[in-house]
C-alpha cells in the first residue's frame, strides 16, 4: 500500500502568521518578541506560528518555512563567505532568487540554515511531525550565480554541492531534506554538463542521515537529463503534475523512477486552493498512469514554494495537502 505523505516544499509568505495567532509557548500576540528572539530565520514569534500552523493542518512533515530567506532560494549561496549579494532584481515567479549572486572566492557554509533548523526544532514537541529541511538543489543555485572565481561550469557546480554539503552536515536531526532544484527544468544545464548534476546531488545526500528528495518544479526534465538524475542517490524524484504533465509522465513510463515520489499537486502559486477531493483525484491519475510501479511513498506537496500566497491561501493549501493524503489511494 502506498503511504501519502503530505508536506511542502517551504518558503512561506513572511509577514502576517504572528498576528493570525499566537503560537504555542510563544510571547502573546499582543506582546513584542525580545531582542534575543530575533535569529538569522527573522522573527522567532512568526517561525513558531508558522510551525503550529502546520502541525494544526495535519502535515506529516513540517519546514522551518524559511522565513529569512530574503533572497530566495540563492539565500544560502547569499549568506556565504566569497560571495557578493549582487543587485536585487525582481523575482521570476520559480522562488529561486532575488539577487544574482557573484563568486568571488571558495565558497564556505555560513551555518544560518542549521541554526535557524534548530530553533525550528526547538519549538517541537513530543507527538508533532518530524522537521523536514529545505535546501536549493545545487544545479539551481550555480546557475544563478556569476562566477568570477572558479572559472568553469563544472568546477563551479562542485563548489555549489560542496558549499550545501557543508551547511547539510550541521543540521540538527531531520527526517527529510527536500532540495528545490527548479532551474533543472527552467534553464537546463549543457548536455556535457548532465552526468555532473546527479554528482553534486549526491555530495549533498550523503551528508545527512535522512531521506532526500530532489524536486525541480516548473515543467518537465528534458529526457536526457532525467535519464542521468535516475543515477542520483536519493529516495525520492519530484515531480510538478499540474505543468507539462504529459511530459513528465513519458519520462516516468520511459525511464522508470524512484521508488517513493514527491507530487507537486496543488499549485503553490494560487490564491484559490483546490480542494482535497480534485487533488486525490490528481493523486489517482498519476498511480493508475504508472501501473507497472507501485510506490512505496508520494510525498504529496505544493508544485511550488507558498511565498506568493496570503498567510490564508497558505493556510488553505496546507490543509488540503493534509486532507488529500489522509487515507490511503487503494482504500
Amino acid at each position: 500500500m502506498t503511504e501519502l505523505v503530505a508536506t511542502t516544499l517551504g518558503l512561506f509568505p513572511v509577514a502576517g502568521w504572528a498576528d493570525a495567532a499566537p503560537a504555542r509557548g510563544s510571547v502573546g500576540a499582543d506582546e513584542p518578541a525580545a531582542a534575543d528572539e530575533l535569529t538569522a530565520g527573522g522573527d522567532a514569534r512568526t517561525r513558531e506560528a508558522v510551525l503550529d500552523a502546520q502541525v494544526a493542518a495535519g502535515l506529516a512533515r513540517v519546514v522551518e518555512g524559511q522565513l529569512g530567506w530574503r533572497d530566495g532560494l540563492v539565500h544560502p549561496l547569499v549568506a556565504s563567505d566569497g560571495v557578493e549579494a549582487g543587485e536585487r532584481r525582481t523575482s521570476d515567479g520559480t522562488d529561486a532568487t532575488d539577487r544574482v549572486p557573484r563568486v568571488v572566492d571558495d565558497l564556505r557554509p555560513s551555518g544560518a540554515v542549521a541554526a535557524e533548523l534548530a530553533a525550528a526544532r526547538a519549538h517541537l514537541v513530543a507527538g508533532d511531525p518530524p522537521l523536514q529541511a529545505v535546501l536549493p538543489g545545487p544545479y539551481t543555485l550555480a546557475d544563478h550565480a556569476v562566477d568570477a572565481h572558479y572559472g568553469d561550469g563544472a568546477d563551479l557546480l562542485a563548489a555549489v554541492a560542496d558549499l550545501l554539503a557543508g551547511e547539510a552536515a550541521a543540521f540538527p536531526p531531520i527526517e527529510t531534506l527536500v532540495l528545490v532544484d527548479p532551474s533543472l527544468v527552467g534553464s537546463p544545464p549543457p548536455e556535457e554538463l548532465d552526468p555532473r548534476v546527479p554528482e553534486a546531488v549526491d555530495a549533498v545526500a550523503g551528508a545527512v542521515d535522512a531521506d532526500v528528495v530532489l524536486f525541480a518544479p516548473g515543467g518537465a526534465l528534458g529526457e536526457k537529463l532525467y535519464a542521468h538524475l535516475m543515477d542520483a542517490d536519493v529516495e525520492a524524484l519530484g515531480f510538478d503534475f499540474l505543468t507539462e504533465r504529459a511530459d513528465t509522465l513519458y519520462n516516468v513510463t520511459e525511464y522508470g523512477t524512484t521508488d517513493a515520489v514527491a507530487a507537486g499537486v496543488v499549485d503553490g502559486g494560487a490564491p484559490a486552493v483546490a480542494d482535497a477531493d480534485t487533488v486525490r483525484e490528481r493523486l489517482a491519475w498519476i498511480d493508475e498512469q504508472v501501473p507497472t510501479q507501485e510506490f512505496d511513498r508520494i510525498y504529496v506537496a505544493p508544485n511550488a514554494g507558498l511565498r506568493s500566497l496570503s498567510v490564508a491561501a497558505a493556510k488553505s493549501t496546507l490543509s488540503t495537502l493534509a486532507d488529500a493524503a489522509a487515507a490511503p489511494l487503494d482504500g
